[in-house]
């Protein structure tokens, strides 16, 4: 299972560190993570690391390199890289089932009228 570990750089505002870290599978006998690496070179590598150490992260990002991404992950896989959009598409959503709700329940004293409950 591949897993993305977030955290602040130390001083606020400086960005984040990103750790891509491959752990091993239910039932696989080799205890080892793998932590991907970017190299100068623009290879990647899996170096093996044992369960309980420290990891170096995967990338540092500034604040603004670490958005545009979030950005551009979000608009490939299918969602909106703009989360104000989304609000307002949730907001538009619950509207429309508020309106529909309230014209449900304006109808029903008509279909209770000469029942008995």
């Amino acid at each position: 299972m591949i897993r993305a570990y977030v955290q602040d750089m130390p001083f606020a505002g400086l960005g984040v560190s990103v750790a891509i870290v491959r752990h091993p599978a239910e039932g696989e006998t080799d205890p080892r993570v793998r932590v991907l690496h970017l190299h100068d070179n623009e290879a990647v590598s899996w170096d093996e690391h044992e369960p309980a150490t420290v990891v170096t992260p995967t990338l540092q990002l500034d604040d603004d390199a670490a958005r545009a991404l979030l950005d551009a992950l979000a608009a490939h896989f299918h969602g909106t890289e703009d989360t104000r959009a989304l609000r307002k598409d949730y907001d538009a959503e619950r509207a429309r089932c508020d309106t529909l709700m309230g014209a449900l329940l304006g109808c029903l004293p008509s279909l209770v009228v000469g029942r008995t409950l």
